[in-house]
Formats: C-alpha cells, sequence, structure tokens
C-alpha cells in the first residue's frame, strides 16, 4: 500500500488541497451494501475539519461498527471504537462487498507502526512507500502517530 500526497489532508497554504472522495456517493454505497446484507445503517458523518474522513456508524450481524473512508483517497477501514483515545481497527467481512468502490485495508496494514527517523539536513523519513508532502512529514513528526493507520484516518489541526 502506497501513502498518496495529500492524504493526510494536510497542505502548505499556497498548495491546492487535492480532489476529495465524492460524500454523497459513499452515503449511498453504504446504505445500499449494508441494507442489502441484513445490516442496518445508524448513523454517517461527513469528514469535517479537523476530521479528514468520512465516518458511518452501521450494525452488521448483531455488531456495531464505524466504517472509515478517507476524505481525499478512496480507501476503507473499519472499527470498534472510535475516540479521542484512539481507533481500535478490525478486519471485517462485510467491507468485502465495498471492494468494487473502494480500496479496503487489511487490518495488518492499518495497524502496522510508524517508525520516523531523522536524517541529516531535517529530513523527516518514515517507514512507509509515499510520496508525502514536507508538511505531511513535518505534521507526522508532530502528531507521532503510532500506526500507519492513524496517519491515513485523523484529526490533526
Amino acid at each position: 500500500m502506497y501513502l498518496y500526497k495529500g492524504i493526510t489532508g494536510t497542505v502548505l497554504h499556497n498548495e491546492k488541497m487535492p480532489a476529495e472522495i465524492d460524500y454523497k456517493q459513499f452515503k449511498s454505497i453504504i446504505y445500499a451494501v449494508i441494507i442489502s446484507d441484513g445490516g442496518r445503517v445508524k448513523q454517517i458523518q461527513k469528514a469535517s475539519y479537523p476530521r479528514n474522513f468520512h465516518c458511518a456508524l452501521v450494525e452488521w450481524e448483531g455488531s456495531d461498527f464505524y466504517i472509515f473512508l478517507n476524505k481525499f483517497c478512496p480507501l476503507l477501514a473499519c472499527a470498534t471504537s472510535y475516540s479521542m483515545q484512539g481507533i481500535h481497527f478490525i478486519d471485517c467481512p462485510v467491507l468485502q462487498l465495498f471492494r468494487p468502490y473502494y480500496t479496503v485495508l487489511a487490518l495488518e496494514f492499518l495497524n502496522r507502526p510508524v517508525i520516523i527517523n531523522h536524517k541529516r539536513g531535517g529530513k523527516i523519513v518514515i517507514n512507509a512507500d509515499h510520496n508525502l508532502s514536507e508538511i505531511e512529514l513535518e505534521n507526522i513528526n508532530y502528531w507521532q502517530p503510532g500506526r500507519i493507520g492513524e496517519i491515513i484516518y485523523n484529526e490533526w489541526d
């Protein structure tokens, strides 16, 4: 998996924000997929500053969980809890039904530890394939996410 420039939602003031994923389409797809598979959509929230992801709370097979879609890249993940203390990502079988629309991220990838290194000259390096901008790397250094999933789904201001 590759971390594309703009995925964090952070750009310099003179840079253009990446194109956003269509929220209305996400909402339609969530309802169509979850309801057709016998689930229930409890709540959907559009990404709003500083959160860089859309969020749906759904009930499926007797369990409640969240489905996250990054606002700038079509990357989907699932979690059992989401709060200021963090996100508890899970692998969720129902996400496979979303593969025609989005890239579904595996728990192993989301929970991969982030290692931040500093090179000579102050350059920040992380242990993931990416083309993130310098400001994104600076934010990663500042916020110190523990896992890759916390880079993709964040509330950095």
